[in-house]
């Protein structure tokens, strides 16, 4: 935002659990954020990282809502 202008917009990850700040809890932060580093931006669409680092594994991208056991970011 500058003033009242939106000047991007960026799609984003929200918990299923809902907003919370607790450590570990799996809720989405509150609060005004900011992007300090950006991890893998030349690698392909799905890559998983652990530790922010690139892996050989590809997640599965579900866009109708499907659950999945990891978490995935």
């Amino acid at each position: 935002m500058e003033g009242t202008d939106l000047l991007h917009r960026w799609p984003v990850s929200t918990s299923k659990v809902g907003l919370g700040n607790q450590a570990g809890s799996n809720r989405t932060p509150t609060g005004r954020h900011r992007i300090a580093q950006k991890f893998g931006a030349s690698m392909p669409l799905g890559t998983v990282f652990r530790a922010r680092q690139a892996t050989e594994q590809r997640a599965v991208i579900h866009t109708d809502g499907t659950d999945v056991a990891e978490d995935l970011v």
